[in-house]
């Protein structure tokens, strides 16, 4: 079950994306840390805006919400509003 997630939400979690909470940036996007309310460990992916069509985008989400493997990270959540992409994926410990 992947849960989608208000931007809103996600601005909060990472402080509107701030720097001190990047950990990655690649080509498709930039990678946050952060700790929900409930103590949870995440890893934000905020795509960039030309990366892929909304079609595109949520047959990811939905291929990416189906595999469960011990060699991935699961997909938690994502977020598609207006022009923002994004993945929520859950890890186990502190970054």
């Amino acid at each position: 079950m992947v849960t989608r997630i208000s931007f809103t939400e996600l601005v909060n979690v990472t402080g509107n994306f701030r720097e001190d909470n990047m950990i990655g940036l690649g080509k498709m996007g930039i990678m946050y840390k952060v700790v929900f309310p409930n103590g949870s460990f995440f890893a934000i992916k905020r795509f960039f805006e030309s990366q892929f069509s909304e079609g595109h985008f949520m047959s990811e989400v939905m291929t990416l919400g189906r595999l469960r493997d011990i060699n991935l990270v699961p997909l938690f959540g994502f977020c598609y509003e207006r022009k923002e992409k994004l993945l929520v994926l859950q890890i186990l410990m502190a970054i």
